[in-house]
C-alpha cells in the first residue's frame, strides 16, 4: 500500500500592521530584552516542523526587521495596505500544500494548540484555534443593550489558522473583490462558502493588543 504523501505546511506570520490601538509598532517591542516577533517566530518553530516561514513586512521595517538575524529559513513578502493583502502577499510566495497564519503578536502560542490545528486542518480542510465565551455576552448598539447572546455558540478565535493554500487565496480575493471587511483569515474562508473546524487554545495563548498587555 503506498504511503499517502507528505502533507507541506508554511507558517505565515502579518507583520506589517502599524498597531494604531497599542500606539506603535508592538510586534517590535521588547519582552525580556527579545522583540515580541523574534519570541512568535521561535515559539512555531519549536511547535511544528513548518516547511518555511514566510513573514510579511513593511518597506519602512525591512532593515531593521533582517538586523534581527531571524534565521535563513524566514522569506520576507511585502506587506500591504491592510491584513488580507498582506497574507495574500506571503500566499503566492508559498510553495507549500497548506499555510499556518499566525498573528505577529501571540507569542505565547503553545505547541499543544499549533501541532492540533495543523492535524485538524489536514483531516477537514480548515481549522481555527480558540476558546468559547466565559463571560455573559451582549449584543449592543448606541451604547445599550440590544439582546444578550447565548454564550455556548460563542468561540473566540484565535491563531494560528490552517487552512489548503489554494482555497484560502481564493477566498481572499474574492472577500477582497467583494469589499468585505476581513478580520481574520477564517471570515474570508466562510465568505467563500468553505467550512472551518475548530480545536481549543489556551488562556496563555494572548493577542497583544493595548500598552497595559506587555
Amino acid at each position: 500500500m503506498r504511503e499517502a504523501p507528505q502533507r507541506t505546511v508554511s507558517a505565515i506570520i502579518p507583520a506589517a500592521g502599524s498597531g494604531k490601538r497599542y500606539g506603535g509598532k508592538k510586534q517590535f517591542v521588547l519582552i525580556d530584552g527579545i522583540p515580541v516577533l523574534k519570541i512568535t517566530l521561535n515559539a512555531l518553530r519549536n511547535a511544528y516542523p513548518f516547511n518555511e516561514y514566510i513573514i510579511g513586512i513593511a518597506d519602512e521595517d525591512r532593515a531593521f526587521i533582517e538586523a534581527l538575524d531571524l534565521g535563513s529559513d524566514v522569506i520576507f513578502s511585502p506587506g500591504g495596505p491592510n491584513r488580507a493583502a498582506t497574507v495574500i502577499n506571503a500566499l503566492k510566495r508559498s510553495k507549500c500544500d497548506f499555510v499556518a497564519v499566525h498573528d505577529a503578536v501571540r507569542p505565547f502560542v503553545s505547541a499543544e494548540t499549533v501541532k492540533k490545528c495543523v492535524y485538524k486542518a489536514f483531516s477537514d480542510g480548515a481549522a481555527i484555534c480558540g476558546l468559547f465565551a466565559v463571560d455573559t455576552v451582549k449584543l449592543v448598539k448606541d451604547a445599550g443593550v440590544v439582546s444578550t447572546v447565548e454564550r455556548d455558540a460563542v468561540f473566540l478565535a484565535h491563531t494560528p489558522q490552517v487552512f489548503e493554500r489554494e482555497k484560502l487565496l481564493k477566498a481572499l480575493n474574492f472577500a477582497v473583490e467583494s469589499g468585505q471587511t476581513i478580520t481574520d483569515e477564517a471570515s474570508a474562508y466562510e465568505f467563500a462558502g468553505y467550512s472551518v473546524s475548530i480545536t481549543l487554545s489556551d488562556k496563555k495563548n494572548i493577542k497583544i493588543t493595548y500598552s497595559e498587555d506587555i
